[in-house]
C-alpha cells in the first residue's frame, strides 16, 4: 500500500510540475520579421461523426509567399506565385493572433501552437454547412524565417 501511495505522490508531482508552465502567452516582439509560408495541413471532417472527408497536406515552393510582420502593427502578406499584396492589422493578445484588413470589413483570429526564432506555427478552424451536415475544418500553417 505504501508503495501505491507512494506512485500516486510522484506522478500527482510530476502532472502538477508540468501543469504549472503556462504557455499561454507568447512574447509579441517574435513575430516581428518576414517569415515564409512552408506548408499548410487542412482537414475537414463530418462535426457529428468526426469521419475524415478530406485530409490535405499543402507545400509551398519558391517563391515562398511571405509573411512581413513589422513592429508598427502591420502585416503585409506577399503570395509567392503571383507577387500580389494585402496588408493587414494585427497584434497579439495571449496565445492569439489577430489580423484585421485596413478598411475594417474582416477579422482573424488564429491561435498560435509554437513560436520561436525561427518558426512559427497557427492553427485556425470552425464549422461550416454543406447540404445540411455541419463540417469541421482545422488548418495548421507552419512558417519559418
Amino acid at each position: 500500500m505504501r508503495k501505491v501511495i507512494t506512485a500516486i505522490i510522484a506522478i500527482t508531482s510530476i502532472l502538477f510540475i508540468s501543469c504549472t508552465r503556462d504557455n499561454s502567452s507568447i512574447n509579441s516582439n517574435q513575430i516581428v520579421g518576414s517569415w515564409n509560408l512552408i506548408k499548410t495541413v487542412h482537414i475537414e471532417r463530418n462535426a457529428s461523426t468526426s469521419a475524415i472527408i478530406s485530409n490535405d497536406t499543402l507545400y509551398e515552393t519558391l517563391p515562398y509567399s511571405t509573411f512581413d510582420f513589422r513592429s508598427n502593427g502591420t502585416n503585409i502578406v506577399t503570395q509567392g506565385s503571383s507577387g500580389s499584396t494585402i496588408t493587414w492589422n494585427y497584434k497579439v493578445e495571449g496565445n492569439k493572433l489577430i489580423s484585421w484588413d485596413t478598411s475594417l470589413t474582416s477579422a482573424d483570429t488564429v491561435q498560435i501552437i509554437s513560436l520561436n526564432n525561427n518558426s512559427l506555427t497557427w492553427y485556425y478552424g470552425g464549422i461550416y454547412n454543406s447540404n445540411g451536415i455541419n463540417i469541421q475544418w482545422d488548418d495548421w500553417t507552419y512558417l519559418t524565417k
